[in-house]
C-alpha cells in the first residue's frame, strides 16, 4: 500500500523545496501522510502548506485508482524510498517521487550514460549515435535517452544491438510517443526498460519534455551530446548534467553545420570530445565496473592514431574546404596556439586524414 502514498505525495501541490525538505525528515511517504499538524509545524511547514496537505488527503482513493490502473497495465511503481529507486536520481534537487516502470527495473541502478541530440539529425549524427550506443553497451554500460526521433532513437537502437537501454518518456509508459518508434518501444520493454514520472495514459505535453530531461541527466554518470543546434533541448540536458556534477561530452562536427554549432560550442566551453565510447569511459573507469585492461589497450591504440590537439583540429575541418584563417579563428577559442594548430594540420595531412588545397584551404578526405 505504500505506493499509494507515494502517488499521493507526487500529486501534492507543494513546492520542490518543501517536498525535498520533508523527505529528509522521514523514512517513508506513509509517515508524511499520517503525521499530525503539530509534526508538520515541527518540520517548519507554514499554515498554508499544512492546509494543502490536509486537503489532499481526501484524494487517496484517486491515488488508489492510479495504482490499480498501473497494475492492470503491468506497470511497476518505484517510490522514492524503494530499494530499486535510482540512487543517482535521489541526489538531484527535484527528484520525482514516483517512477512508473515497464520492463526490467533492475537496470535503474546500473551504470548509465545518457546520449541526447537533435531530432532532425544528419546521417553523420545518426550513425555516430548508433555506434556510441553499441560501443557503450559492449562495455556493459546502460545507455539512457529520451526515445525521441533522431539521435535518441539511434542511441537506443545501437545499444539494443549489443546490450540494453533505458527510455525516459514524457508520457505514460503505456504510450509510445512518437508512434514511429514503436519498434524501439517494444524492444526496450523486452530487453531494457521504459520509465516516466507521469501516470498511465498521460498524453504528451510540451512542458513534459524539459522535465523528462532532468531524469536523463540525473540518472547518468555522464551525458553525451551528439548533434545540437545553438539553442536546443539537448543543451539544456547538458547544462542540467553540469548542475548535477556529471560529466558532459560532445561529438564534434563540421564547423559549417548548424547541428554541430551547439556541440562545438560545448567543446569550446570545456566539454570533452567524444569520438568513441573509450573517450567517454576512460575518465569514469575508476568508478565504473569496466575492465581497465581492455580500456587501456584500446585507449593506447586510439591515442597513437590521433593526439588530442589533432582531434580538436580535425573536428573543425569539414568536407567543405575551409580557409586556414577561418579555421584558426575558430580554433583559438579552444585555447590552441597558432603553432599547435599548424603542427596538428601537418600531422593530419601526413596521416592522410585531411588534404591541403590551393589558396591555403583544408578539407577532410
Amino acid at each position: 500500500m505504500s505506493t499509494i502514498y507515494d502517488i499521493w505525495f507526487q500529486r501534492l501541490n507543494a513546492s520542490v523545496y518543501i517536498k525535498k525538505m520533508i523527505l529528509e525528515k522521514v523514512k517513508s511517504i506513509e509517515e508524511i501522510y499520517k503525521a499530525s499538524d503539530i509534526t508538520y509545524k515541527m518540520w517548519g511547514l507554514t499554515d498554508l502548506a499544512i492546509a494543502r496537505i490536509e486537503a489532499s488527503k481526501k484524494t487517496l482513493r484517486d491515488c488508489e485508482a492510479v495504482w490499480r490502473e498501473a497494475d492492470k497495465e503491468q506497470i511497476e511503481i518505484v517510490g522514492y524510498f524503494d530499494v530499486d529507486y535510482p540512487k543517482l536520481l535521489r541526489e538531484i534537487p527535484d527528484p520525482p517521487i514516483v517512477l512508473y516502470v515497464k520492463g526490467h527495473k533492475e537496470l535503474l541502478n546500473q551504470t548509465t550514460i545518457g546520449i541526447v541530440g537533435a531530432r532532425k539529425c544528419t546521417e553523420y549524427g545518426y550513425h555516430k549515435a548508433v555506434r556510441l550506443g553499441k560501443e557503450l553497451s559492449e562495455y556493459n554500460i546502460v545507455v539512457i535517452s529520451g526515445m525521441a526521433m533522431g539521435i535518441d532513437a539511434a542511441a537506443h537502437y545501437g545499444a539494443l544491438e549489443s546490450g540494453t537501454s533505458i527510455g525516459v518518456l514524457g508520457t505514460g509508459v503505456d504510450l509510445c510517443y512518437p508512434n514511429c518508434n514503436i519498434g524501439i518501444y517494444r524492444k526496450l520493454i523486452e530487453k531494457g526498460c521504459l520509465i516516466s514520472e507521469y501516470e498511465p495514459h498521460t498524453q504528451a505535453r510540451p512542458y513534459h519534455f524539459p522535465r523528462r530531461n532532468r531524469i536523463i541527466s540525473g540518472m547518468s554518470y555522464g551525458v553525451v551530446v551528439v548533434e545540437a543546434a545553438a539553442r536546443s533541448g539537448s543543451l539544456i540536458t547538458a547544462q542540467l548534467a553540469l548542475d548535477y556534477g556529471r560529466e558532459v561530452y560532445a561529438v564534434p562536427g563540421e564547423a559549417v553545420s548548424k547541428l554541430s554549432k551547439g556541440t562545438n560550442e560545448l567543446i569550446e566551453s570545456g566539454a570533452k570530445c567524444a569520438f568513441s565510447a573509450l573517450d567517454i569511459i576512460e575518465e569514469l573507469s575508476q568508478g565504473l565496473s569496466i575492465k581497465n585492461e581492455i580500456i587501456k589497450k584500446n585507449s593506447d591504440k586510439m591515442h597513437n592514431q590521433l593526439a588530442q590537439d589533432e582531434r580538436i583540429v580535425y573536428a573543425y575541418v569539414s568536407q567543405e574546404p575551409i580557409f586556414i584563417l577561418n579555421l584558426q579563428e575558430l580554433l583559438v577559442r579552444t585555447q590552441l596556439s597558432y603553432e599547435r594548430i599548424n603542427t596538428s594540420l601537418l600531422q593530419l595531412e601526413i596521416k592522410g586524414l585531411i588534404k591541403r588545397l590551393p589558396g591555403e584551404r583544408y578539407v577532410r578526405i
